[in-house]
């Protein structure tokens, strides 16, 4: 491009591509000027204000610069990749309503692009429909495999629709060419704990805190649950710690907790832990589990007659609010705790039960 600016220094087209290659580059000092050079020979050049966008969201990811795009429709309302620049912007600044408009129109004038579908998932995410943003993500699949931005949103999207399979094999493909990806590895690590592979998923959120010492929600809650399953349980119990630390409250949280603290035989921890599990509980199938765990530890601190009570209030539930073998369990815990004992009545040799 530098030679043929030699050649043809009134082209604003040349210092545009050489912005572009700047823009790609990351530098973006060099990008805008060479952007602000093209608008010196054409201040028409629509495609130069969409660079002068890009350029200051490399260098400010919330910088203003909607009248950039404004700018760049007016002077070339048929060139496409300005609305799916401007759709990419709404979303990141909670727009999704208008990015799927500008995203209408960039698949008029660019049809069977992959980046617009792509990002249409990501439009449709940021809306919840995550039944749309899948089709997108797919269709983006289907128009362009070597599009690497596509596989962590579709692991992202079949972890959110229960596909772990699908989730592994996409996420498994993209670390291969994008091994520093922290997030991804984390994905892959609760992807292959939801499949009962614990001994991957801790493997994999290993890998994620070797990246990103810092960690995240996601890391320390399936590396802890993955453990716990392993019954390492110190290390367990220090991630799912960490997690509850970082302001996670969740029902799976508390429960790793309980399980673990069970184990431990920290009876009392797990009592606290248990009561507010049952808080957290919004299903009857929660409930249910924080009721069992609840009598168990009851059981372990001698207050049998909470745990009898616990039992009582559990089997007094719905039969598909906890499984079978939960059921049974519960009804043979109840009986050796009401172990039944004689005492003669007076004035009377036949024995009553009594609890």
């Amino acid at each position: 491009m530098e030679l043929i600016r030699r050649v043809e220094p009134d082209s604003a087209d040349i210092y545009y591509y050489i912005g572009e290659a700047y823009r790609f580059k990351k530098e973006a000092s060099n990008a805008l000027e060479a952007y602000n050079d093209a608008l010196q020979i054409d201040p028409q050049f629509g495609p130069a204000y969409l660079g002068l966008a890009r350029g200051r969201l490399i260098q400010d990811a919330n910088v203003n610069v909607e009248y950039l795009f404004d700018e760049a429709i007016a002077r070339d309302p048929k060139f496409g990749e300005i609305y799916l620049e401007r759709a990419r912007y709404f979303v990141y600044h909670d727009n999704p309503e208008a990015a799927i408009e500008d995203l209408k129109r960039a698949d008029q004038l660019m049809p069977e692009s992959a980046d617009v579908y792509l990002t249409y998932a990501d439009a449709y995410l940021a809306l919840d429909d995550r039944e749309q943003a899948l089709k997108s993500a797919e269709k983006a699949y289907s128009l362009d495999i070597t599009n690497l931005p596509i596989y962590p949103l579709l692991g992202q999207l079949y972890i959110g629709s229960e596909e772990y399979q699908r989730a592994i094999e996409a996420l498994e493909l993209y670390v291969v060419y994008r091994n520093k990806d922290a997030p991804s590895f984390a994905m892959l690590g609760q992807a292959y704990y939801e499949l009962g592979n614990y001994e991957a998923a801790v493997a994999n959120l290993n890998s994620a805190f070797a990246l990103n010492t810092s960690g995240s929600r996601r890391f320390y809650v399936y590396r802890g649950l993955a453990n716990l399953e392993l019954n390492n349980i110190e290390s367990a119990v220090g991630d799912l710690e960490k997690a509850f630390e970082a302001n996670d409250s969740s029902f799976d949280v508390n429960l790793g907790l309980v399980r673990a603290y069970f184990l431990q035989e920290k009876f009392g921890s797990a009592f606290l832990k248990v009561e507010a599990l049952r808080v957290l509980a919004e299903t009857d199938q929660e409930t249910a589990v924080a009721l069992y765990w609840r009598a168990l530890i009851q059981e372990k601190r001698g207050e049998k007659q909470d745990a009898t009570k616990t039992w009582q209030e559990l089997l007094a539930m719905d039969l598909d609010a906890m499984t079978g073998e939960m059921r049974l369990e519960a009804e043979q815990h109840l009986r050796e705790v009401v172990t039944p004992t004689n005492t003669p009545r007076p004035g009377t040799s036949t024995p009553t039960k009594k609890p």
